[in-house]
Protein backbone atom coordinates (compact mmCIF):
# COMPACT_ATOMS: atom_id res chain seq x y z
CA UNK A 1 0.00 0.00 0.00
CA UNK A 2 1.39 3.56 -0.93
CA UNK A 3 1.84 5.88 1.96
CA UNK A 4 0.06 8.91 1.31
CA UNK A 5 2.26 11.12 3.05
CA UNK A 6 5.35 10.09 0.85
CA UNK A 7 3.14 10.95 -2.27
CA UNK A 8 1.90 14.56 -0.58
CA UNK A 9 5.60 15.23 -0.40
CA UNK A 10 6.04 14.35 -4.03
CA UNK A 11 2.86 16.41 -5.19
CA UNK A 12 4.13 19.40 -3.10
CA UNK A 13 7.09 19.50 -5.05
CA UNK A 14 5.83 18.99 -8.56
CA UNK A 15 3.61 22.29 -7.39
CA UNK A 16 6.44 24.12 -5.72
CA UNK A 17 6.87 27.00 -8.50
CA UNK A 18 3.08 27.06 -8.62
CA UNK A 19 1.09 29.67 -6.73
CA UNK A 20 -1.45 27.32 -6.03
CA UNK A 21 -2.93 26.12 -2.00
CA UNK A 22 -2.93 22.48 -2.08
CA UNK A 23 -5.70 21.63 0.13
CA UNK A 24 -5.63 17.65 0.40
CA UNK A 25 -4.45 14.86 -1.18
CA UNK A 26 -6.46 11.28 -1.04
CA UNK A 27 -5.72 7.64 -2.04
CA UNK A 28 -8.70 5.72 -2.67
CA UNK A 29 -9.66 2.33 -3.72
CA UNK A 30 -7.42 -1.40 -3.91
CA UNK A 31 -4.47 -1.28 -6.05
CA UNK A 32 -4.65 -1.85 -9.22
CA UNK A 33 -8.11 0.16 -8.73
CA UNK A 34 -6.54 3.27 -6.95
CA UNK A 35 -8.00 7.24 -7.64
CA UNK A 36 -5.46 9.81 -6.81
CA UNK A 37 -7.83 12.76 -5.82
CA UNK A 38 -5.58 16.36 -5.57
CA UNK A 39 -8.04 19.30 -4.64
CA UNK A 40 -6.55 23.05 -5.50
CA UNK A 41 -7.17 26.29 -5.32
CA UNK A 42 -5.71 29.90 -6.11
CA UNK A 43 -7.06 33.25 -5.44
CA UNK A 44 -10.29 33.78 -7.68
CA UNK A 45 -10.51 30.37 -8.31
CA UNK A 46 -9.37 27.67 -10.67
CA UNK A 47 -10.25 27.16 -14.16
CA UNK A 48 -10.36 23.78 -15.63
CA UNK A 49 -7.08 24.50 -18.07
CA UNK A 50 -4.81 25.47 -14.98
CA UNK A 51 -5.61 21.75 -12.85
CA UNK A 52 -5.06 19.98 -16.26
CA UNK A 53 -1.57 21.83 -16.53
CA UNK A 54 -1.05 20.83 -12.59
CA UNK A 55 -1.82 17.10 -13.42
CA UNK A 56 0.59 16.67 -15.98
CA UNK A 57 3.29 18.32 -13.45
CA UNK A 58 1.95 16.16 -10.80
CA UNK A 59 1.86 12.87 -13.09
CA UNK A 60 5.47 13.69 -14.07
CA UNK A 61 6.94 13.74 -10.85
CA UNK A 62 4.92 10.22 -9.80
CA UNK A 63 6.21 8.90 -13.34
CA UNK A 64 9.80 9.48 -11.99
CA UNK A 65 9.42 8.59 -8.25
CA UNK A 66 6.89 5.66 -8.78
CA UNK A 67 5.48 6.10 -5.37
CA UNK A 68 2.19 4.40 -6.20
CA UNK A 69 2.60 0.72 -6.74
CA UNK A 70 -0.13 -0.84 -10.03
CA UNK A 71 -2.02 1.00 -12.04
CA UNK A 72 -3.81 4.87 -10.30
CA UNK A 73 -6.43 7.35 -11.50
CA UNK A 74 -5.21 11.25 -10.98
CA UNK A 75 -7.82 13.84 -10.73
CA UNK A 76 -6.93 17.27 -9.51
CA UNK A 77 -9.66 19.39 -9.24
CA UNK A 78 -11.09 22.48 -7.36
CA UNK A 79 -12.50 21.53 -3.95
CA UNK A 80 -15.67 22.76 -5.34
CA UNK A 81 -18.40 24.93 -3.13
CA UNK A 82 -19.38 21.96 -0.86
CA UNK A 83 -15.86 22.86 0.55
CA UNK A 84 -15.67 24.38 3.54
CA UNK A 85 -13.74 27.43 4.48
CA UNK A 86 -11.71 27.03 7.80
CA UNK A 87 -8.54 29.27 7.66
CA UNK A 88 -7.85 33.12 6.96
CA UNK A 89 -5.91 31.83 3.57
CA UNK A 90 -9.12 30.12 2.63
CA UNK A 91 -11.21 32.88 3.05
CA UNK A 92 -8.28 35.27 1.48
CA UNK A 93 -8.96 32.63 -1.51
CA UNK A 94 -12.10 33.87 -1.84
CA UNK A 95 -12.78 37.21 -1.73
CA UNK A 96 -15.15 38.67 -3.57
CA UNK A 97 -16.98 35.75 -4.00
CA UNK A 98 -20.25 35.42 -2.01
CA UNK A 99 -20.78 33.26 0.76
CA UNK A 100 -23.11 32.32 3.55
CA UNK A 101 -21.32 32.15 6.53
CA UNK A 102 -22.68 30.64 10.05
CA UNK A 103 -21.73 31.92 12.91
CA UNK A 104 -22.11 32.00 17.29
CA UNK A 105 -23.38 35.35 18.18
CA UNK A 106 -23.63 35.06 21.94
CA UNK A 107 -26.62 32.17 22.38
CA UNK A 108 -27.70 32.58 18.44
CA UNK A 109 -26.70 31.14 15.88
CA UNK A 110 -26.73 33.44 12.81
CA UNK A 111 -26.53 32.80 9.58
CA UNK A 112 -24.99 35.85 6.81
CA UNK A 113 -25.22 35.22 2.92
CA UNK A 114 -23.47 38.03 0.97
CA UNK A 115 -19.95 38.96 -0.74
CA UNK A 116 -16.64 38.72 1.08
CA UNK A 117 -15.65 42.30 0.77
CA UNK A 118 -12.53 41.64 3.43
CA UNK A 119 -10.36 39.40 5.17
CA UNK A 120 -8.21 40.28 8.33
CA UNK A 121 -6.21 37.99 10.63
CA UNK A 122 -8.90 37.78 13.11
CA UNK A 123 -12.14 38.82 10.95
CA UNK A 124 -14.04 39.06 7.72
CA UNK A 125 -16.25 41.59 6.38
CA UNK A 126 -19.22 40.33 4.58
CA UNK A 127 -21.35 42.55 2.52
CA UNK A 128 -25.09 41.78 2.86
CA UNK A 129 -27.51 43.99 0.59
CA UNK A 130 -25.32 46.75 1.35
CA UNK A 131 -25.23 46.36 4.70
CA UNK A 132 -21.20 45.24 5.74
CA UNK A 133 -21.30 42.93 8.68
CA UNK A 134 -17.55 41.98 10.40
CA UNK A 135 -17.54 38.87 11.86
CA UNK A 136 -14.92 37.12 13.89
CA UNK A 137 -12.92 34.10 12.64
CA UNK A 138 -13.19 32.51 15.95
CA UNK A 139 -17.15 32.75 16.27
CA UNK A 140 -17.53 30.81 12.34
CA UNK A 141 -19.31 27.51 12.78
CA UNK A 142 -19.12 27.04 8.76
CA UNK A 143 -18.60 28.84 6.01
CA UNK A 144 -19.09 27.97 2.25
CA UNK A 145 -19.16 29.63 -1.32
CA UNK A 146 -22.79 29.46 -3.13
CA UNK A 147 -22.65 28.84 -6.39
CA UNK A 148 -24.24 31.62 -8.88
CA UNK A 149 -26.96 29.57 -10.54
Amino acid sequence: MADTHDIRRLVEQALADEEVDLLDVALRGRPGRQLLRVLVDVEGGITLDHCARLAQKISDMLDRKDPIPGSYTLEVSSPGVDWPLRTERDFRRNLRRTLKVEFQDGEATRVLIGVLQEVGPEYIVIDCAGQLQRVALETVRLAKVQPKW
